[in-house]
């Protein structure tokens, strides 16, 4: 595996491929009632090609965790004014 900017490539080189694998434990108890312990793995893929001349074609793909902000677990009413009010998400679990 290695990885170069593209703008620091060895003088030849068309196609540049990187690839990393990270991981992370997610442990939680509530309790008696479950407890949660699973590994998460977060691939990476990075590739790029010269087509022509000055010209690259890159892509990537990374696989992250979506979660929700400060907002969105407040389980109270937050006036912001006389007109608007936010509450946290009640779907959440």
């Amino acid at each position: 595996m290695r990885f170069m900017p593209a703008h620091g490539k060895a003088p030849g080189i068309k196609s540049v491929c990187a690839a990393s694998l990270r991981s992370a434990i997610v442990s939680q108890s509530a309790g008696q009632r479950f407890t949660i312990a699973q590994w998460d793995y977060f691939p990476t893929l990075h590739l790029s090609n010269q087509i022509a001349n000055g010209h690259q074609v890159m892509a990537s793909y990374t696989r992250r965790i979506d979660r929700p902000g400060g907002g969105d677990l407040e389980p109270f009413q937050t006036w912001r004014d006389a007109y608007n009010v936010s509450v946290g998400n009640p779907a959440l679990e």
